[in-house]
Parts: C-alpha cells; sequence; structure tokens
C-alpha cells in the first residue's frame, strides 16, 4: 500500500496523495493503449473479457495495441526518482498474465508497462 505524503514532498503521488511504490497494487484511471505488446496481446475488453484483435494487413497501426481499460490493474516494480532521473512516465508496474489482482480485468499476457502519475491510482 502506498503512504499519504505532504505534496511538497519529491514523492510521486496519485490524485488522492497516495505516494506511489513498489510492490503497491496500482489500477488505470482512464482507458490506456498499450503499444509495445507481442502481437498474441494485441485486443481489447468486452466487460471483464478480452477479445484478442483479429488483425490483417490492412490494420491501422493505431489499433495494433492492448486497450486497457479503466480499472487494469499491476504491481509496482519500480518508481524513478524524477529529481534524479529525467522519467517521463516514471512508474513501472507488472502485469501477470490470469491475475485480476481482485479487480475485474485478467492480463492476457505478462508484460511491463511506464505510467505518468495520472494514468494510474494506488489500490488500498
Amino acid at each position: 500500500m502506498g503512504d499519504i505524503v505532504d505534496q511538497s514532498s519529491s514523492k510521486i503521488v496519485d490524485k488522492n496523495s497516495i505516494a506511489f511504490v513498489e510492490g503497491c497494487t496500482i489500477q488505470t484511471t482512464k482507458s490506456i493503449k498499450a503499444f509495445q505488446v507481442a502481437a498474441s496481446g494485441r485486443g481489447s475488453f468486452d466487460g471483464s473479457t478480452f477479445v484478442p484483435l483479429e488483425e490483417t494487413d490492412d490494420t491501422p497501426r493505431a489499433d495494433k495495441c492492448l486497450i486497457m481499460p479503466v480499472g487494469f490493474r499491476g504491481t509496482v516494480t519500480r518508481v524513478y526518482d524524477v529529481d534524479e532521473f529525467d522519467a517521463n512516465h516514471p512508474i513501472i508496474a507488472k502485469f501477470m498474465k490470469g491475475d485480476a489482482m481482485g479487480g475485474e480485468f485478467e492480463p492476457p499476457f505478462t508484460f511491463l508497462m511506464h505510467f505518468d502519475e495520472n494514468e494510474v491510482e494506488v489500490v488500498e
């Protein structure tokens, strides 16, 4: 779980002022397209069911992604210190195939992804 921190702190916090820390559970706060995924992981969700993308030679690049719905959960593996590193997306989270982490959506494969603090929130 994250810690509630003072806004003047250099820790990265979510909209509820809870700090992102390694090992905490996060969830997406908006629909996000993940492009750096294996072809077998491209697709979207119909309710809580993953629907693979039926890709053809004519499929636009913008559609060749995993569309992560609001509430998609993962575990923070690293939080970059933005005072030390120039990280545009300083939160790294891991999503494990088949593990919804108490949420509604099971990732179709295991992957890591970088996030900005306005894209995810800590789940308590």
